[in-house]
């Protein structure tokens, strides 16, 4: 078996990651729009967006 059990310290960790979690979305998602806007070249073929996703 498994012990998938959070320690204190992963806990203390987690939390405060999970504190910048929207704004590291958020930041993501800035990007792939930019990325869209200046990556325009035949060759290059991006990736889909799902249509149940955030945009």
């Amino acid at each position: 078996g498994l012990n998938s059990r959070l320690d204190e310290l992963q806990a203390a960790l987690l939390n405060i990651k999970l504190q910048d979690l929207a704004a590291l979305n958020e930041h993501k998602k800035q990007l792939a729009q930019l990325y869209r806007v200046l990556i325009q070249h035949p060759e290059i073929v991006l990736p889909a967006i799902d249509n149940d996703s955030e945009e």
